[in-house]
Parts: structure tokens; C-alpha cells; sequence
């Protein structure tokens, strides 16, 4: 379902037209834009943890960006496999005991 787009919108009448004067709509969506929405859950997550410790400075390169985009990715893999293998020796040592 779709909202009812504001009067303000630089696009309204057109809207306005299809939504006529209910207060939302039944959109059809493409196949793509639906597993994005529904699947996006990972990239929202990697971004959430880059936009805690970034490394991005401002630079005049055009090469950097990628760079500090890279590393801050590394550091963030890094760490969740660390995490991860800390959370499989937890479990093996207690299971042995």
C-alpha cells in the first residue's frame, strides 16, 4: 500500500489522479524492487556498523573514498568473525564441561 501523496509534492496532480480520493493504493511493484525491500536487511546492517567507527576523511583524491570504504568493511568483517569464533568457543567449552 501506498500513501496519498502531499499537495506540495512537486508531482502531486499527477498522483493525485491515480489515488483519486482515497487515502492509499494497491501499487504494483516489480519482482527486483520487492526482494530489495524484503532481502535488505544485510545491507542495512553493514551500514549500520560502518556508521559507527568510520574511517573517512575528506580528501581530494578520487580513489580514497573506495579505500576508506574498503578498510572500514575489512574492520567491520573482521570483527564479526571474531565474534563469531568467540561465540563457537563459548559454546565448545561449555559443551565439554
Amino acid at each position: 500500500m501506498s500513501r496519498d501523496p502531499r499537495i506540495t509534492s512537486s508531482n502531486g496532480k499527477a498522483i493525485q489522479e491515480y489515488f483519486q480520493d482515497a487515502p492509499s493504493a494497491a501499487v504494483d511493484i516489480s519482482k527486483i524492487i520487492d526482494d530489495y525491500n524484503n532481502h535488505m536487511n544485510g545491507v542495512d546492517m553493514s551500514d549500520q556498523y560502518r556508521s559507527y567507527y568510520s574511517t573517512q576523511l575528506p580528501v581530494c583524491r578520487t580513489w580514497m573514498p573506495l579505500f576508506f570504504w574498503i578498510l572500514d568493511t575489512t574492520i567491520i568483517n573482521a570483527y564479526l568473525i571474531h565474534q563469531h569464533k568467540e561465540e563457537r568457543s563459548h559454546t565448545r567449552s561449555f559443551e565439554s564441561k
